[in-house]
C-alpha cells in the first residue's frame, strides 16, 4: 500500500518534499529512483527547478516587501549578518548557501533586501542549485549502492529505508535548528 502511494505520488512528493526539507527528499528520492522506481534525470530536474523557484521567491519578495520581512529585529539581525557576508565574500555566499543549515532562506531575503542585482542573483543561486542536486543526487545513490552491498535483499526493505532516509534527515536538521534556537536565545 504505501508503495504504491508513494510511486504513484512520488514525483508531486519530491517537489513539496523539496519545498519543506530538500535535503532528506532529495536523498531519498534518488536512492529510490536508483532502486528502480523513478527516473533519475526526472526527480534531479523536478528538485532543481523547485529549489531555484523557491529561492526565486524569497529573493523576490524580499526585494519588493523589504520593509515587512525584515521588520523584526531577529529578523533585522539575521539579514544584517547575512549582508554582511555577502559583503565580504559576495557571490560564493549566494552559492554555498544551500548547504549551510539556516541560509537556505536567509540569503535570497538578504540578497533581495539588500538590492542585489537580480540577474547576478539568478546566476549564483542557478550554480549553487546544480551543484547542491549534483552533491545530494550522488549521494543518494551512494547510499543505494552501499546498501545493496551490505543487504543482499535490498529490495524487500526499500521503502522502509527510503523513509528512513527522509526521517533520519529531518530529525538531523530538527536537532540542529533546536540547539541552534538554544544557543542563540541564551
Amino acid at each position: 500500500m504505501w508503495l504504491d502511494l508513494f510511486v504513484r505520488y512520488g514525483y508531486a512528493m519530491v517537489v513539496v518534499g523539496t519545498l519543506v526539507e530538500a535535503d532528506p527528499t532529495l536523498l531519498a528520492a534518488t536512492f529510490l529512483a536508483h532502486r528502480g522506481y523513478f527516473n533519475l534525470r526526472t526527480v534531479l530536474l523536478l528538485a532543481l527547478l523547485t529549489t531555484i523557484a523557491v529561492n526565486q521567491g524569497y529573493f523576490w519578495l524580499a526585494r519588493r516587501y523589504r520593509d515587512r520581512l525584515v521588520s523584526g529585529s531577529r529578523r533585522r539581525l539575521v539579514v544584517e549578518r547575512v549582508s554582511g557576508w555577502l559583503q565580504r565574500l559576495g557571490i560564493p555566499v549566494v552559492i554555498a548557501s544551500r548547504f549551510v543549515y539556516g541560509c537556505r532562506i536567509a540569503v535570497p531575503v538578504a540578497c533581495g533586501s539588500t538590492g542585489m542585482s537580480g540577474w547576478r542573483f539568478t546566476a549564483a543561486d542557478v550554480t549553487g542549485a546544480v551543484i547542491w542536486t549534483g552533491v545530494f543526487g550522488l549521494a543518494g545513490r551512494a547510499i543505494s549502492h552501499l546498501l545493496e552491498v551490505l543487504i543482499a535483499d535490498v529490495h524487500r526493505h526499500e521503502i522502509a529505508v527510503a523513509f528512513g532516509i527522509l526521517g533520519a534527515g529531518t530529525l538531523a536538521l530538527w536537532w540542529r535548528a533546536r540547539t541552534v534556537a538554544a544557543r542563540t536565545s541564551v
